[in-house]
């Protein structure tokens, strides 16, 4: 599994992983952290948090987009709204 999650790091650090992850990361190490795991179970522990910070993200792309511009009091925004983004 480290394997897989190096590869994806590698495959995927310019594209968009690494602006996803300086978001919600304080530092340049701690995104190097999820992106270059050293061991297996370091990687399995940083999934839940990796996957928490995508969904995050398209949640504030999706708000952005679609209640720029909007006064309402109340944004309803349901999970498949943020799956389907």
């Amino acid at each position: 599994m480290q394997e897989i999650f190096k590869k994806r790091g590698s495959l995927f650090t310019t594209t968009h992983l690494r602006s996803i992850l300086s978001i919600h990361r304080s530092s340049q190490k701690a995104v190097d952290y999820v992106l270059d795991p050293s061991d297996p179970n370091q990687a399995n522990r940083e999934m839940i948090q990796y996957h928490l910070v995508v969904y995050l993200t398209a949640l504030q792309v999706l708000v952005k987009q679609r209640f720029n511009n909007c006064d309402a009091i109340e944004i309803q925004i349901s999970p498949m709204d943020v799956i389907n983004l």
